[in-house]
């Protein structure tokens, strides 16, 4: 037999006949290092060009000569800004940088040193930094020390982690841009809550991650789910594993609530995704039993399944099968945290840290706890992740009585410094400071002068190179609208940061009252499957209990939903048909589908009864005139009416109507009058627009009860402007109309700060009947509201092409009883009233931009309804989320690209000082005159009651007959304009044509517009387009 040796040496010769011969010359002679990772190596190889700048200006500089080591430590000081500390205007990092993060730096740069160079710095050079950073450069450059270099540390404690869940079923308004993003964020709290993992570790989790058992406890069937981290930082084998159960019990021997359920969430994750091989429905699975001969099965995943996302990016019709970034995530939590009262948000490292204490308390070896957390040293549990607030109870420990070990989490649960009362938005005085500085007017300028940039360069021909201009032009003003609202959302987050805390109960008049009506304006329009889970999320049901079934599977169905338009109770469509003339909803645009539902129910209704009106108010069909006004007068009798008067467009659908302040208050009307719904904020505001400002001229406006006012209106009452939000410079509705607006001589003025709007002061007491309710308006003169209306429509028509970037993204329950139960469960046993769903504390939902856009002409509206608007908090975003990053979810009222409103001159506009009884016909469309395409968008020249005509976009019309007339045999600009002149501009026929009888702005009424717009019968014959003929050489 040969031996092992001559064999190999024999395999060797026959490779090398081949041609595969080893040359030892070529390979390197330097010692190997462990690679590094992705994210790692880009941090080193930036620390190794800082390294590169310095040697710019010192060219001999080497890290092998300590002098121009310790030289480069100083370099790091001066270059280095602090990301802690920012300028309270600005918002710019202007901290001192921490003695640790210079360290960090500085170690990076001596090993990527070392592999560039192949060479050793000597160790007593790099042992030397660390003393030389925190002493003599700490000393010589001021930097901060002791605990003042330290950042705070938070924690998610039991306490923080229920509020955090508890307020975002209940409580949170936020419209996320689908509601499987909402499960998913509970579902990814508790996976970092209970498995210790790092967000990017479960964020990047695919189904094989997820192994699924059927076994037994105590003779009852339940499911074990193990969570693997494949993604584990620094970890290529050897990653942790984490079993979760289904059924936890406390000693109580009850189950904690829903959300707590890790279980359940995960498996109706799987569930909804399909992730099951063998089993598709909540039924199927729950009838799953262990194998006979075994104490467990395994349940089987669908191989075409196992490579996808646990938590994937989410779109308003579904997921995507793209992973949700880790960044979002984090971004996510935080912006949660903030809505729920905590001032600086909550990170998944504050729960990483909460569970590592709990496991090293929990009697765990430090093995068994190092492996938990997926780290190799204790030094780095112990001074990067255990708390300082040491856990021994030293009094009960000297005086030999049972220690207590209840004693450190309250303070754990401090550090996150939950308000109750946390404010969610700038007072109009804040944002006013703001919009002063000379940085936001500097801002604003630049914007105003881009924006002219655009406009003229909209007036000459759309060849390539002016499109780039433009786009490199919008792109640069996003940016600038971008910086300018950093500089409130810098503001907020001080006030926020410095805000006294404070636990008593707010009064009626609080923004947190006001907060939990705006939920209630929209809850009917929730899927009733995201009702339902509000009402049952918090409770603590049994595992495969009724109740917890019917909420898994109304998990599952929510998940699977498609939440780009939302619905009353009467409306949703059915098997995704409308439930009248059974058409597919996905035919249609997503923008007209609820228009669509609508109408057919309105004509559905008509057709059976001879008419139908929908109250809003209360979601119901009336049938007759008569039940209409007995309905109407129900609510009035009871004081049952619209406390906020604006309409409410949420996800694509009309969620409430608006309504007039003035004629709600006037008992003279009748109840027709005084409830007459508004759909659109078009019609609304041009009545208002008038019907407040005339109301002035009468000593004394009835309002109805529940029209709450301010105590302190100069204080509390918070202006709804557009300052957090681009300002639109006046101009027409989009860039290709810039065309037009230049041509006549039209610009667009600067930015004008608004003057005070309009309050509404109480003269006595609120008594029960509505006869009493007596209210003055404290306003100088009629002139002042018309001049403040003006200046709000002036801010709403401002430049309405921004790029939709801009808008992408991305917009509370408090239990207070403490009880003295073992510290996992206590929180568990508190007594809360949440058994009305959205009866609870709340922060106000961010506003999409239209409504930024709008709140000039709401803010007086809602002061006239004497309701202060204290707590709007623009979203992030987000969609910035979103916003990120995300999808901005931000659904509430149209898109601002849609809401073209036109502008009223109110200057020329007479008021009445008589009833206004005639008012509410007036802003009845008559018919359409015009019709003009832009890009993807159509605007209609209507003719009102009152015998004026505007521009309104096709969202703003809600007959669709009158829309179909018109489209049918329209060939251009005809019976509404006046063709005054021509010109030839660039070879090309051009027309100047003014609309008849146009109530907006005189600026707005005249176009240029080419001669395909103009219809044939006003196109002027023999205009010849002159050309120079060029003379022959």
């Amino acid at each position: 037999m040969k031996s092992k040796v001559s064999s190999r040496l024999e395999r060797y010769q026959e490779l090398k006949r081949l041609g595969i011969v080893l040359q030892p010359s070529e390979v390197d002679p330097y010692p190997v290092r462990r690679e590094l990772k992705p994210i790692s190596k880009e941090r080193y190889e930036r620390a190794y060009k800082y390294w590169e700048e310095f040697q710019i200006e010192y060219p001999k500089a080497t890290p092998l000569d300590l002098q121009y080591l310790k030289s480069f430590g100083e370099y790091l000081v001066v270059t280095t800004i602090g990301r802690l500390h920012e300028d309270p205007e600005t918002g710019e990092k202007t901290g001192k940088p921490y003695p640790s993060a210079l360290r960090v730096k500085l170690r990076m740069f001596t090993e990527q040193w070392e592999r560039q160079h192949h060479t050793k710095i000597p160790e007593a050079f790099k042992r030397s930094m660390a003393p030389y950073i925190e002493d003599e450069m700490a000393t010589k450059y001021d930097l901060p020390r002791g605990k003042q270099a330290e950042k705070l540390k938070k924690f998610l404690t039991i306490e923080n982690y229920t509020t955090m869940q508890i307020f975002h079923w209940t409580g949170d308004s936020y419209n996320y841009i689908h509601e499987g993003m909402r499960i998913d964020n509970t579902n990814l709290l508790n996976v970092q809550s209970f498995t210790s993992a790092r967000r990017h570790e479960v964020i990047m989790a695919v189904y094989k991650d997820l192994e699924w058992h059927i076994a037994e406890t105590n003779g009852e069937p339940e499911f074990r789910v193990k969570f693997t981290r494949n993604f584990c930082k620094g970890k290529d084998k050897n990653q942790p594993e984490h079993p979760l159960p289904e059924k936890l019990q406390s000693s109580d021997d009850k189950p904690p609530p829903l959300f707590a359920q890790p279980v359940f969430h995960l498996l109706g994750n799987c569930i909804s995704a399909g992730a099951f091989a063998d089993y598709k429905t909540v039924d199927e699975i729950l009838d799953v039993r262990r194998p006979g001969n075994q104490s467990y099965g395994i349940l089987e995943l669908d191989r075409n399944i196992e490579t996808k996302p646990v938590f994937p990016k989410w779109t308003s019709s579904g997921s995507s099968p793209e992973s949700r970034s880790p960044h979002s995530w984090g971004a996510s939590m935080s912006d949660w945290g903030v809505r729920a009262g905590f001032p600086a948000g909550l990170q998944p490292h504050d729960a990483r840290r909460e569970i590592l204490i709990k496991a090293a308390d929990g009697g765990y070896s430090l093995a068994q706890v190092l492996k938990f957390a997926s780290q190799n040293s204790m030094g780095v549990l112990q001074h990067h992740y255990l708390s300082n607030i040491s856990s021994v109870d030293g009094s009960s420990a000297f005086l030999g009585i049972q220690p207590r070990t209840d004693l450190a989490e309250s303070f754990r649960s401090a550090t996150a410094r939950w308000n109750p009362n946390l404010v969610q938005s700038l007072s109009e005085e804040q944002k006013r400071s703001v919009s002063q500085t000379e940085n936001f007017v500097a801002l604003s300028q630049k914007i105003d002068d881009i924006g002219t940039q655009i406009g003229s360069l909209a007036c000459h021909n759309e060849d390539k190179v002016t499109r780039l201009m433009i786009e490199n032009l919008q792109s640069k003003r996003i940016s600038l609208y971008k910086e300018r609202e950093r500089m409130f959302t810098t503001k907020l987050k001080k006030v926020q940061t410095t805000q006294k805390i404070s636990y008593s109960n707010k009064g009626n008049h609080s923004g947190e009252d006001i907060q939990q009506e705006f939920l209630k304006r929209i809850r009917h329009m929730f899927p009733p499957e995201r009702i339902r889970l509000a009402a049952v999320m918090h409770e603590r049901i049994r595992p495969r209990s009724p109740e917890w079934i019917s909420a898994l599977k109304d998990l599952v169905t929510l998940r699977n939903s498609d939440c780009s338009v939302a619905y009353q109770p009467g409306l949703r469509p059915k098997g995704g048909r409308c439930p009248y003339c059974k058409i597919e909803m996905k035919s249609m645009d997503i923008n007209k589908r609820w228009k669509h539902v609508f109408s057919c129910a309105s004509t559905d209704y008509g057709r059976k009864n001879n008419y139908s009106q929908f109250c809003f108010h209360c979601n119901e069909w009336m049938t007759s005139k008569l039940h209409w006004e007995n309905h109407l007068q129900a609510h009035l009798n009871s004081l049952d009416v619209p406390t906020r008067c604006n309409p409410v467009v949420f996800r694509h659908a009309i969620a409430c109507a608006g309504y007039c302040p003035v004629h709600l208050g006037d008992i003279n009307l009748t109840p027709t009058e005084r409830m007459k719904q508004f759909l659109w904020v078009g019609p609304w505001e041009k009545h208002i627009s008038e019907c407040i400002p005339a109301s002035t001229m009468r000593p004394k406006v009835n309002l109805p009860l529940r029209f709450r006012f301010s105590k302190e209106p100069d204080q509390k009452n918070k202006e709804l402007d557009n300052s957090s939000r681009p300002t639109k410079k006046r101009r027409q509705f989009s860039e290709s109309f810039a065309l037009h607006a230049a041509n006549s001589g039209s610009h667009s003025p600067n930015i004008e700060s608004r003057p005070e709007s309009p309050h509404i002061l109480p003269v006595g007491q609120c008594n029960t009947t509505e006869h009493d309710l007596q209210f003055e308006v404290a306003i100088s003169s009629p002139e002042n509201i018309r001049k403040d209306l003006a200046t709000s429509r002036s801010a709403i028509n401002r430049e309405k092409f921004i790029d939709p970037r801009l808008w992408e993204d991305t917009t509370s329950l408090r239990v207070k009883d403490r009880g003295q139960k073992p510290e996992v469960e206590r929180l568990w046993h508190r007594q809360s009233d949440t058994s009305e769903i959205y009866s609870l504390k709340s922060n106000h939902p961010p506003l999409s931009p239209t409504v930024e856009l709008e709140r000039g002409l709401e803010r007086i509206a809602y002061q006239a309804t004497s309701i202060t608007t204290s707590d709007t908090a623009p979203g992030s975003m987000m969609d910035l989320e979103a916003s990120n990053s995300e999808e901005k979810n931000s659904q509430f009222v149209q898109d601002p690209k849609e809401a073209l409103l036109p502008t009223l001159d109110l200057e020329n506009t007479t008021h009445s000082s008589g009833d206004q009884h005639d008012l509410d016909d007036t802003y009845r469309v008559q018919e359409l005159v015009e019709m003009y395409k832009d890009r993807n968008r159509t605007l209609f020249l209507v003719r009102w009651a009152n015998g004026g005509t505007t521009w309104e976009p096709e969202e703003n019309i809600n007959d669709t007959q009158l829309i179909d007339d018109i489209i049918k045999d329209y060939q251009g600009f005809k019976n509404g304009v006046e063709v005054e002149k021509t010109r030839v501009k660039n070879g090309k026929l051009e027309y100047y044509v003014r609309f008849k009888d146009y109530i907006g702005s005189e600026r707005d009424s005249c176009w240029w517009v080419s001669e395909n717009t103009v219809h044939p019968d006003n196109r002027k014959r023999g205009v010849r387009q002159n050309r120079r003929k060029r003379k022959r050489a």
